[in-house]
């Protein structure tokens, strides 16, 4: 996403999908996607499709870790709210999938 690749959720995925095993899951905005500028932000606030990539997991049946970063830092500068804040958005999305 913040390579200049447009199309992660889905044509990412496919490229990916055969030797998935782990996702080092973060979000960001992208700056400028060629120049590699970004910035860290909190789960789903961010340009990652998070809702598709979670789907494909499911409907392809991808038994992945999922492994959550705390990449951005809160107001408080706190590591350990930041992870709170993107396990419970995690959480959120997760449960927003659906059938």
């Amino acid at each position: 996403m913040n390579c200049g690749e447009s199309d992660t959720a889905t044509r990412g995925f496919q490229n990916v999908r055969p030797y998935l095993h782990t996702l080092h899951i973060k979000d960001l905005q992208v700056i400028d996607g060629l120049k590699c500028e970004f910035e860290y932000c909190p789960i789903g606030e961010g340009d990652v499709d998070f809702p598709t990539v979670l789907r494909n997991l499911r409907d392809y049946k991808i038994d992945a870790v999922i492994s959550i970063a705390t990449h951005f830092k809160p107001e408080s500068g706190s590591t350990e709210e930041a992870m709170r804040i993107n396990f419970a958005n995690m959480k959120a999305l997760i449960g927003g999938v659906g059938d």
